[in-house]
């Protein structure tokens, strides 16, 4: 069994393509002491659907900035992965068409430390108020479609919390 912890949050994302997009995703990786390995995108009306090799600069600010960027997914994996659908060891996938992004670990590479850092971090995508889940589920599911609602028959789901988060009132 692969066990993974994905936080979900639904509700309306931000769309913004300057480096603070870039340094908090990265940011998320590094507090799992990871970095970024491939990423893919989904543009409307477009075949985007190969990985890249991960690097900043003028191409992926291309697609951050492209109107139609449906969704986006970054991977880190091992130096020996087979399939990164299967091997990464942390997954963020931010979908503008269908309002949600998630970030799944490896249940071995996350710092539970971490979790309320890497919550705030994701907040800074969404517009409030919306919905945020954090559950466990075996890889072999792929926790990415319980994430987009396609099914929700999964053996393995253990749903650890689930609440609406709200504006900040000062």
């Amino acid at each position: 069994m692969m066990e993974t912890i994905s936080i979900t949050n639904r509700g309306s994302i931000r769309k913004f393509v300057d480096d603070v997009f870039i340094d908090t995703i990265e940011n998320i990786y590094a507090l799992c002491d990871l970095k970024i390995s491939y990423y893919g995108v989904s543009i409307a009306y477009k075949n985007t659907g190969q990985l890249k090799k991960y690097k900043r600069g003028k191409i992926l600010h291309n697609y951050l900035s492209n109107n139609e960027l449906e969704r986006i997914n970054f991977f880190s994996v091992p130096d020996d992965f087979v399939t990164v659908a299967y091997d990464y060891l942390l997954s963020i996938s931010i979908n503008y068409k269908n309002n949600f992004m998630t970030a799944t670990f490896d249940k071995n590479i996350i710092n539970h430390e971490c979790i309320e850092e890497i919550k705030t971090l994701l907040d800074t995508f969404m517009e409030k108020a919306y919905m945020q889940e954090i559950y466990t589920m075996d890889k072999e599911e792929t926790p990415l479609l319980y994430a987009m609602g396609i099914k929700n028959d999964f053996k393995t789901l253990k749903i650890l919390s689930s609440e609406a988060v709200k504006e900040d009132y000062v």
